[in-house]
């Protein structure tokens, strides 16, 4: 019995021992097939199309309330609506050219009651 057990278990590690190779090497030849290229972490530059765009983002500005809606968790008052903003600046490591852009947030405030 504890042979059988025993042999089983060297089967079963011999066959994955086999199958992982195979495994590993056939993902690579797929890769290949779909054409699949690798992506470069930063975005290229629009304008000369060689350097890599640098992101910084500005510190958040305060809270503040930019609307009120009927409150969705009780019967009576408002959810107050607060959104902020930052800076996003992007510029090009290579030529210099750039673009700003403003980073959003909105959150809402519960002010409801039974």
């Amino acid at each position: 019995m504890m042979k059988k057990k025993i042999s089983k278990m060297v089967l079963s590690c011999m066959a994955v021992a086999i199958m992982v190779p195979f495994l590993a090497g056939g993902t690579s030849v797929q890769a290949q097939e779909l054409n699949v290229s690798v992506q470069p972490r930063a975005a290229l530059c629009d304008d000369c199309g060689v350097g890599q765009m640098k992101t910084t983002y500005g510190e958040w500005s305060e809270w503040s309330t930019v609307g009120e809606i009927d409150c969705t968790h009780y019967p009576y008052g408002t959810d107050l609506i607060k959104e902020r903003t930052r800076l996003i600046t992007s510029i090009c490591n290579y030529c210099g050219a750039g673009l700003q852009s403003i980073g959003k947030q909105q959150k809402s405030e519960c002010h409801g009651y039974h």
